[in-house]
């Protein structure tokens, strides 16, 4: 009796292998493509150059858009911004006193001209002299000289001001240049600057790949390309572990023109030369694909 059970044990145990590698067969026979993940990489560098005082991330962190990945040295640049504010300061204090000076100026040739005025009188009754008549107009004369003089040292100094602003909005915008911001979502895949070293436009601090907006890149044969469409639905499979993982993706790009099959990929007809480039994205918002993971994919008809 034991052994009729062990037989059926051993004949079960077989059958559901074999309905399993049926299950398996059928997977593969519905892919259509196959390719590899891909993501967008971005080198992200410094606009503004100087020894690197702080970075905030490490290898694999996950960073938003606007976050701060690392901050460049601007203490020569708070000097400067600090003594440009110190002038600024000046320049209202010095315009007043301008001013004050000018109003003095400007009651002095109000008396005078109320001067003028008595001693023309007096001179045309013969009751002034010539000399009294050339003092008078020489007095006034030579304040109103002086009060001519107030409108351009008024206009020098709203010039200056106006340049200093000019050079601390310039030196504020390098200093905001000097905080190195992320521009999108992702994962830092690099770390490419260390703290103390120099950054400067041009040279990477760190490569973040946006692996939320992930794809998959495909390969499909002139009679392929002619059933599917952009923005069309089609099922994407990939690995994990020892279970297969179907998403729903969208067809985002098909190439306008044919290439030979790459080497490192596979298509359902292994006699097919020229292919054509088919880029698909899926949703990642779980992070588990990674690029450069293989996946194939069921175009739905």
């Amino acid at each position: 009796m034991d052994y009729r059970k062990n037989v059926l044990r051993t004949i079960l145990g077989l059958l559901l292998m074999m309905t399993g590698f049926a299950g398996c067969s059928q997977e593969e026979q519905k892919a259509e493509a196959y390719g590899q993940f891909s993501a967008d990489t971005y080198l992200i560098t410094s606009e503004q150059a100087g020894p690197l005082t702080s970075l905030h991330v490490r290898l694999g962190d996950f960073i938003e858009k606007g976050d701060t990945l690392a901050v460049v040295d601007t203490t020569t640049l708070h000097l400067k911004w600090r003594e440009l504010q110190t002038q600024m300061k000046k320049i209202p204090i010095q315009k007043n006193q301008v001013l004050s000076e000018k109003k003095v100026l400007e009651s002095q040739i109000k008396t005078l001209r109320k001067e003028y005025k008595r001693v023309q009188t007096m001179f045309q009754s013969e009751a002034a002299t010539q000399q009294q008549m050339d003092q008078i107009e020489g007095k006034l004369e030579e304040v109103e000289r002086k009060l001519d003089t107030f409108q351009p040292r008024i206009a020098l100094l709203n010039h200056e001001a106006e340049i200093v602003k000019e050079k601390s909005a310039q030196i504020e915008d390098q200093m905001r240049k000097a905080v190195v911001i992320a521009p999108v979502d992702g994962e830092i895949s690099a770390v490419l600057t260390r703290l103390g070293e120099m950054a400067s436009p041009g040279k990477p601090v760190v490569e973040i790949v946006a692996i939320q907006d992930i794809y998959l890149k495909v390969f499909v044969s002139e009679k392929q390309v002619s059933t599917i469409k952009i923005g069309k639905s089609v099922t994407v499979q990939f690995d994990e572990g020892a279970s297969i993982i179907n998403r729903e993706g969208r067809i985002r790009h098909i190439a306008s023109k044919a290439e030979f099959t790459p080497q490192n990929i596979q298509t359902r007809e292994n006699r097919v030369d020229l292919v054509y480039a088919v880029e698909i994205d899926v949703p990642n918002a779980d992070r588990k694909l990674k690029s450069g993971m293989p996946g194939d994919v069921t175009f739905n008809r």
